[in-house]
């Protein structure tokens, strides 16, 4: 390994090249080449990058993939606020150690005479408010990375004055 230091030098080199059997202590984010994923270590070990054959290197996402159904715990989701101002349950609490993830709402308001505002909220909390014109005004929503909400916390919804009808879709799934 050689280090050169002066007023316009800064040079620091490892001693395993591109492409060579990585027995060293590579200097960056030096790493392995692998197809295949690295085993398991112990808490606080120190790691090297994973890089595939091509010397890309590999991340792996730490959210279990959603599981797409028809039921109320992960999907699609279409709810009716109908002549209520009060708080609805859109999406229910997952269970313990479970998180809901909101990829996208879209939300219109059906009353031919009536705006509303509607609120999401979570956990007692308002996140998201917008304005719904009468007949079909709305909005969508889709998030570029989905809205985690806390553990254990469903989502509901609530429009401040009762309309006919106020359509909530919500595109979303659950996972730990």
């Amino acid at each position: 390994m050689g280090t050169q230091r002066g007023p316009d030098h800064a040079f620091v080199q490892g001693n395993t090249g591109h492409g060579q059997d990585d027995s060293g202590n590579p200097v960056g984010i030096g790493g392995f080449a692998s197809s295949t994923p690295p085993t398991a270590v112990g808490e606080e070990d120190r790691v090297r990058g994973w890089f595939d054959l091509n010397g890309r290197l590999n991340v792996v996402a730490t959210l279990v993939p959603p599981t797409v159904s028809d039921d109320t715990s992960t999907g699609l989701l279409s709810v009716t606020i109908a002549a209520t101002n009060g708080s609805v349950g859109i999406i229910p609490a997952p269970g313990v150690g479970s998180f809901v993830f909101v990829e996208s709402v879209f939300c219109s308001n059906a009353d031919p005479t009536f705006s509303t505002d509607m609120s999401l909220i979570e956990d007692g909390t308002t996140r998201i408010k917008a304005h719904l014109a009468h007949r079909g005004g709305g909005f969508v929503k889709d998030f570029a990375r989905p809205w985690k909400l806390a553990e254990n916390v469903g989502l509901a919804a609530q429009c401040g004055t009762a309309v006919t009808a106020a359509y909530i879709n919500v595109q979303f799934y659950t996972s730990t």
